[in-house]
């Protein structure tokens, strides 16, 4: 037995207390996991530690259990780290004397947990966080009023409009230590109103990440210098002067990392402010040069003009969701949404655009354009237009690819691939599109039809100016291809090796429905390129 309890060993001195910089813990003292009264039995101190205790687990040295503490916390779902303080006497007071393990604190288990967190945390910075819908803010405000001033961060994702203005004016205003803010209220499917709420004016220097939906921003924005997460969601609502407030917003963070834009208003943006509209048009581009991430979700006029408000680095990456009325829809929809975007402008971010991606069919529009990265690349453009109500956009496709040709026609684009209906697509529409990328490489179609055409504009007989000079593979999949495309295939491959144009590459793949090609053809088209894969 007294090999078991160990031999007496007098009490070490106390560590420092929560200035530690790294481990942030102090003396254990006798207050209870539970919100409970003290235990009548537990004395109101005890060693920290017995040294040469003959119980292994307790023989980790502090700094590091305290490690292990934080990163099982840091990994659980929920509060299930707690069962770390009843493996033993000794856990339990190290985890009470640890305020950096009381930091993160849900809102969820109610005002009585979340006030004994934070007096649990001492005077460290905490984040306060909840999971769920919050329909009135009464007891945890109570709560958390007289800890404002030690937020960090406020992550409410669902909260009602009464209980979300008693945040912003009894803890939000206050928190001078605010880094990261997430407020979120409800609002329609297709919102047409500006939100009634706004963060309140103050100063926002020291803000790092903001998340807010159906709450504006403040109608005077203070520098930003240090956020680089802005998410905002249903605050424009078609409105232009919100949509011109918003870019001032904007303005304000130069050092944006990612921003996400997004609006359930289905309206294009109202005509109906000409003081503030005439103020907003002769805005310059405003620069965004550490931004990595834009994505945008709202009706295309608001997003064509947010695209050309705005200049993006090299690499970063747009991704853009649209919705457009079909009685809106003009041929040019590509330049009517991208026209202005670095991009498409002629700029020195366009030079870096290798590859184009084109996809029409059924109600889904589709546009994406890469950029080289060394051996890989990188994904610079995502482009998706759904029309509401939903129709069919398949008869797009020929001007869609004239006019993703004409909108890149400054960019250096090696790589082209077209998904649709192809029989929509005629010789000329082929031969406008292709004559403005003459750098292309690699040509892929497929999806269904017909590809005739595209055979017939590629070998049309100009020595002058031939088409895609530098083409050196060409995929075609799911075209029907009989007999008939077999001799016009032949005449286009035989046009090219003539002009010393021949084709590395040549890959055919047929609807299961057609007769495969006879011998004699395979054979004459292996003669007239380099490689011909066949299916």
């Amino acid at each position: 037995m007294l090999a078991l309890i160990g031999p007496t060993i007098p009490e070490l001195s106390p560590p420092p207390s929560q200035h530690l910089p790294t481990w942030g813990y102090r003396k254990p003292t006798s207050s209870s996991l539970a919100d409970g009264p003290k235990r009548r039995d537990e004395p109101s101190q005890r060693p920290f530690r017995a040294l040469g205790s003959s119980t292994p687990i307790e023989s980790i040295p502090t700094e590091l259990l305290v490690h292990i503490f934080l990163l099982v916390r840091d990994a659980s779902r929920n509060l299930s780290w707690l069962k770390l303080s009843h493996v033993s006497r000794y856990w339990r007071d190290l985890a009470l004397a640890t305020p950096l393990l009381w930091t993160s604190i849900p809102v969820e288990k109610g005002p009585s947990f979340v006030s004994a967190c934070l007096e649990r945390s001492g005077d460290v910075l905490v984040d306060i966080v909840s999971r769920r819908f919050v329909l009135t803010a009464d007891p945890l405000l109570d709560v958390l009023r007289q800890h404002a001033y030690r937020c960090r961060t406020l992550q409410f994702p669902a909260f009602s409009n009464e209980a979300a203005e008693q945040l912003l004016a009894d803890v939000v205003a206050p928190a001078n230590s605010l880094k990261h803010l997430v407020l979120q209220v409800q609002t329609p499917s297709n919102n047409y109103a500006l939100p009634p709420l706004a963060l309140p004016n103050r100063d926002w220097a020291a803000l790092c990440g903001l998340q807010l939906k159906g709450i504006a921003l403040p109608r005077r924005v203070s520098p930003m210098p240090n956020l680089t997460s802005l998410k905002l969601s249903d605050i424009v609502a078609g409105h232009r002067w919100a949509l011109e407030a918003l870019l001032d917003s904007i303005a304000e963070c130069p050092h944006l990392v990612h921003l996400s834009i997004s609006d359930s208003c289905p309206s294009p943006v109202m005509e109906d402010d000409s003081i503030l509209r005439s103020a907003g048009k002769g805005r310059p581009p405003i620069p965004l040069r550490a931004l990595q991430t834009l994505q945008l979700s709202m009706h295309a006029s608001a997003a064509s003009e947010l695209l050309a408000s705005v200049s993006l680095p090299q690499n970063a990456t747009a991704d853009v969701k649209c919705v457009i009325d079909p009685r809106q829809i003009s041929q040019n929809l590509i330049s009517y949404i991208l026209g202005h975007h670095a991009l498409a402008a002629g700029s020195k971010s366009a030079a870096h655009v290798r590859s184009l991606y084109l996809f029409v069919a059924s109600n889904i529009f589709r546009i994406r354009a890469f950029g080289a990265n060394g051996s890989s690349s990188i994904k610079l453009l995502d482009v998706d237009v759904e029309c509401n109500p939903p129709m069919d956009m398949s008869y797009l496709l020929p001007d869609a690819l004239r006019d993703l040709a004409h909108v890149f026609v400054a960019s250096p684009v090696t790589d082209l691939q077209v998904f649709g209906d192809q029989r929509l697509i005629s010789q000329q529409a082929w031969r406008a599109a292709l004559s403005q990328l003459p750098a292309l490489e690699t040509l892929e179609v497929g999806s269904r039809g017909q590809v005739d055409a595209l055979f017939q504009a590629l070998s049309y007989p100009d020595v002058a100016s031939p088409l895609c000079a530098r083409l050196k593979k060409l995929c075609v999949g799911g075209a029907d291809a009989g007999e008939e495309l077999a001799d016009v295939m032949l005449t286009f491959l035989e046009s090219r090796a003539a002009h010393s144009m021949r084709l590395d590459v040549l890959a055919l793949k047929r609807r299961a429905i057609q007769a495969p090609f006879s011998p004699c053809t395979i054979q004459a088209i292996l003669d007239a390129v380099g490689m011909f894969d066949y299916r």
